[in-house]
């Protein structure tokens, strides 16, 4: 692929974990690349602030102009119980991990469509949202993916054929996020954190823990595979099986 023919891939939250391994690897794919995060990204943006959404939107535009591919990862897990939620947990959740994502996708086809380019989005699910899934540690961080996954198909129905619409569910992946939700549920449960870690290796059917680069494996996958739309791809190593 030639300098001039290099494709441009935008990824929200790429500063660490999941997020990390996606940029590497498209990078490794000859992508240009830019970061939209709160810190040290190419773009600076508090995705938690849906009002700065356009802003932003516009900042990555003026760096490469409008992407190929547009990869919307940044979440938070809240690690609590349902009945602790409160109204605060709801709207920083729902903001982070649904209505921005919901918004950026919405700027992508919209300046897409107008252009009459084609145009690929993918979006970072969860397993804990499958069919099926249950004890998944978090009710309401399973709530605002589910929400986000219902979205793929219908989207996908609405934007082809010109623009594609996707979506990966990994499960357990160790990550800095990740690490801190083991630590709560240690100190609450008492239990070991390695004990932890085995207890949800156990419960798969690979006996073992996703890595982030299988994760941007699979995004690199989607984006070369150009028949794939409404697709949601279960990254669980077998805890969800359907």
């Amino acid at each position: 692929m030639g300098v001039t023919e290099r494709k441009i891939a935008w990824v929200t939250g790429g500063s660490q974990g999941i997020g990390l391994a996606i940029v590497e690897a498209l990078r490794q794919a000859h992508y240009v690349v830019v970061t939209l995060q709160r810190s040290g990204g190419d773009v600076v943006c508090d995705l938690y602030q849906t009002g700065n959404i356009d802003q932003a939107w516009g900042a990555a535009e003026k760096l490469t102009g409008l992407p190929d591919l547009l990869v919307l990862n940044a979440g938070i897990c809240i690690d609590d119980d349902f009945v602790n939620t409160n109204i605060s947990m709801l709207e920083s959740l729902f903001a982070l991990n649904v209505f921005s994502p919901m918004l950026l996708a919405r700027l992508a086809i919209r300046d897409w469509q107008s252009q009459s380019r084609e145009g690929h989005i993918i979006f970072i699910g969860s397993q804990a949202a499958l069919p099926g899934a249950r004890q998944t540690g978090n009710t309401l961080y399973t709530a605002t993916k589910g929400a986000l996954q219902a979205l793929i198909g219908p989207l996908a129905w609405e934007c082809g054929p010109t623009v594609r619409i996707n979506c990966i569910a990994p499960g357990d992946v160790m990550t800095p996020g990740e690490e801190r939700s083991l630590h709560a549920r240690a100190e609450k449960t008492g239990a070991e954190i390695q004990s932890l870690i085995a207890l949800t290796a156990d419960s798969t059917a690979l006996k073992r823990w996703v890595k982030p680069e299988e994760v941007a494996q699979a995004v690199v996958f989607l984006e070369r595979c150009s028949a794939m739309t409404g697709t949601l791809l279960n990254l669980s190593a077998g805890a969800s099986v359907y």
